[in-house]
């Protein structure tokens, strides 16, 4: 089997684990950017609740697609096994 045949096989898990690191990925570089922001403009060095709510929005944006890619294919690997029996 091929590496191409063995990760479409594994496509829904990949997918899923692709959009929690997109966002993990959202939330630190938002947070970061807005920290090194607050920082080098000599503020407070701590982060708004808006900005958290920003961030979190940022990584749920980028994160969606791969998500809702992950539950369309695996519900249709669910039903194309129930098929093959």
């Amino acid at each position: 089997m091929s590496f191409f045949e063995y990760m479409m096989r594994r496509a829904a898990p990949v997918l899923f684990w692709t959009a929690v690191l997109l966002f993990i990925g959202g939330v630190a570089t938002t947070l970061l950017l807005e920290l090194n922001a607050v920082t080098s403009y000599g503020g407070d060095s701590g982060i708004s609740a808006r900005s958290f709510m920003f961030a979190v929005y940022q990584a749920l944006s980028g994160a969606v697609w791969p998500f809702l890619g992950a539950g369309l294919i695996w519900t249709l690997q669910q039903r194309w096994d129930g098929r093959e029996q």
